[in-house]
């Protein structure tokens, strides 16, 4: 069983290698079932591998299964597959938490996960109920099911297992974790990073407003501008302008009147060439807290 949106980062193609290699290689008489919850991005190309792999008749596509309705649902499959890996575009997205995946553990279901995002953490340390494969890799996955029917002991009683995860990421561990956290950094003052090109005018005076009423709470903050009309001010660190040119400091304006900008940057934020990475992260290094004007 699987549950996952027809979408190219849920690795369905990789799951149905794996489930090649398996009735290849191990055991014919196997079904696997695919709930989509109505994510149909990839339907058509999942539909034709399932017929290029001849699995149509050992495959089922679900769109939408009630589980209020119908509780039990996971208890008439044998074993759970998470093949998740990660989206082809440049944002990388992956799994962050694998709810269906828990749900399986504390269903008694035998799980194999792949190594993709959050995924791991649901499961933990590797045991006879859970396997950890690398991601996109549907051999892996094969091998992997086929380690799982041959040993057998993953259809054992997992009730001990299945508890200890389900503690794991309960409510209450989690808030307690949460405000053992917020107790510890209370203890001292917050350190606050505000930056702004200014601190006059409109927008410039309210972010130096901002930074003036945090002083007199239990936030400490440090405003980084390249504006030095408050430079006498506490906490107020002007960033000198690290070019002869002062044109460059105004560099936003000219991107802002032109008819012709680049597609990566836009009227409101210029990626300015003047300040490096290691320089801002040095101002940032004892922050809390960072606040962008």
């Amino acid at each position: 069983m699987n549950i996952g949106r027809l979408i190219d980062w849920k690795g369905h193609f990789y799951l149905l290698e794996g489930l090649k290699y398996f009735t290849k290689n191990c055991y014919e008489d196997v079904h696997l079932t695919i709930v989509y919850g109505q994510g149909e991005d990839c339907y058509k190309q999942t539909v034709a591998e399932i017929e290029k792999l001849n699995l149509t008749s050992q495959v089922s596509l679900i769109p939408f299964v009630d589980f209020s309705e119908e509780p039990e649902y996971f208890h008439s499959f044998d074993i759970y597959i998470q093949s998740s890996t990660y989206s082809q575009d440049q944002l990388k997205k992956s799994g962050t938490f694998g709810v269906a995946l828990l749900e399986a553990i504390a269903a008694g279901l035998p799980v194999l996960t792949t190594d993709a995002g959050g995924l791991p953490d649901v499961v933990g340390d590797q045991n006879k109920f859970a396997k950890i494969i690398p991601h996109g890799d549907g051999i892996a996955i094969g091998r992997a099911l086929q380690e799982f029917f041959e040993s057998g002991e993953c259809f054992s009683d997992n009730s001990e297992y299945a508890k200890e995860r389900l503690s794991f990421f309960s409510s209450k561990k989690l808030t307690l974790l949460l405000a053992k956290k917020i107790i510890l950094v209370c203890q001292s003052k917050l350190n606050a990073a505000l930056f702004s090109s200014a601190t006059t005018q409109d927008a410039g005076y309210a972010a130096f407003r901002v930074h003036k009423g945090l002083r007199f709470t239990s936030i400490n903050p440090t405003i980084y501008t390249k504006g030095g009309n408050h430079r006498n001010y506490p906490n107020v660190k002007v960033v000198p302008n690290p070019t002869p040119n002062m044109n460059s400091w105004n560099a936003w304006n000219a991107l802002q009147q032109s008819s012709f900008s680049k597609p990566e940057l836009t009227i409101f934020s210029l990626n300015h060439p003047f300040i490096t990475s290691i320089q801002l992260a040095s101002m940032v290094e004892k922050a809390d807290v960072i606040s962008l004007h």
